[in-house]
């Protein structure tokens, strides 16, 4: 019977799947990552791995929940900082929501057809369905924020926090639409989106608290 790990062992060996991981998916997705490469990089057998997650597929969804907190953070930092208007503050949010696909190679993942299917079958629907009420939860509170300060207009909160799956929808698309005019298809959505949803409301000597 193996030796069980201690608990140091048992971080240090987490810490050093979730760094092979990481590498592994910016370089090649969940297609390309092997239970192999994973032990390897971390100094364990297969047999190993699976006492600590039960499929490789639980390993990505957890750097995936990582991601969102630390992308979460960056979104309300960039909220944080001064606004010239409701609408120059709603344009930040979403053009946001299309850039950090973009930039973070995990969460471009979630834009890849394939590599989303992968991920998701993997998943237990009754968790999927958790983590998407809880997505909304966390955009439903910023709008309904934005409305109590006059910010944006009367629209629904749940109708609102559909927009970040409107981005990813779109990124998912950037083929069909063009690459070449993508960039440009965003700039219209963006400013007409902030046009239609930004209320008349000065900007504050503070920024909205989220």
């Amino acid at each position: 019977m193996p030796r069980p790990f201690t608990a140091v062992e048992r971080r240090a060996v987490a810490e050093k799947l979730r760094r092979a991981a990481r590498d592994s998916l910016a370089h090649g997705g969940v297609r390309q990552m092997s239970v192999e490469v994973l032990t390897r990089a971390a100094g364990i057998s297969k047999g190993a791995f699976y006492r600590f997650h039960p499929a490789k597929e639980a390993l990505v969804f957890e750097i995936l929940a990582e991601a969102e907190t630390e992308v979460r953070r960056e979104l309300e930092r960039r909220l944080e900082q001064p606004w010239a208007s409701p609408r120059e503050l709603i344009e930040r949010f979403l053009r946001f929501q299309f850039e950090v696909i973009d930039r973070e190679p995990i969460l471009a993942l979630l834009a890849d057809p394939v590599e989303a299917a992968l991920l998701l079958r993997a998943v237990p629907p009754e968790q999927l369905a958790r983590l998407e009420q809880e997505d909304d939860r966390y955009f439903s509170r910023i709008f309904a924020r934005w409305h109590e300060q006059g910010i944006i207009a009367a629209v629904p909160s749940r109708v609102l926090s559909g927009l970040p799956r409107v981005a990813l929808a779109l990124v998912r698309q950037r083929d069909l639409i063009g690459r070449e005019r993508f960039p440009l298809v965003v700039d219209l959505l963006v400013e007409s989106l902030a046009r239609r949803l930004a209320t008349d409301r000065p900007p504050g000597s503070a920024p909205p608290a989220l």
